[in-house]
């Protein structure tokens, strides 16, 4: 006779999980990433006027979101896996965007920063490079880890 304790500790996201610790397992690093978007946002530039390229910091800006968007996709994805993939990169777009308008927001009350629509897009550009990248880390719509796929297997 197996044990049940080992069968749940084997897989931390079997049958036997809470939806608390299910939600957290995959919303948890949404909401640290978002923490992390506004720490970001409230450090003074590195030092200012120094570029290593043009557009340097549009750039950055899409870097900063790509994970952002894989992981919101990812979330998404995981929480609700009937949804379509085109639903899945719509909500996360969606998310982004309301973020990263209110990290432009926000950065227009730090001193040193500057709030842009410009950042703004390429903050867009860079979740909808990351949710697509999630997407295709995922071939078929495959959901490991989801309450469903779990019930599916042998």
């Amino acid at each position: 006779m197996k044990d049940p304790l080992f069968k749940e500790a084997s897989n931390p996201l079997g049958k036997g999980e809470s939806k608390l610790f299910r939600r957290v397992w995959h919303w948890g690093p949404v909401v640290l990433y978002t923490v992390f978007i506004f720490w970001l946002s409230s450090a003074p530039r590195p030092v200012p006027g120094i570029e290593l390229f043009p557009w340097m910091d549009k750039v950055l800006h899409a870097i900063e979101f790509t994970p952002y968007g894989s992981l919101l996709a990812r979330a998404i994805r995981r929480s609700q896996d009937r949804l379509s993939w085109g639903w899945v990169e719509g909500l996360a777009f969606l998310a982004a965007f309301s973020v990263g308008s209110l990290d432009e927001y926000y950065q227009s009350f730090v001193d040193t920063r500057s709030s842009s629509l410009f950042d703004l897009f390429w903050d867009c550009v860079g979740a909808a490079l990351g949710s697509r990248f999630y997407r295709r880390g995922n071939p078929r719509g495959k959901n490991v880890g989801t309450a469903a796929n779990v019930a599916r297997t042998p």
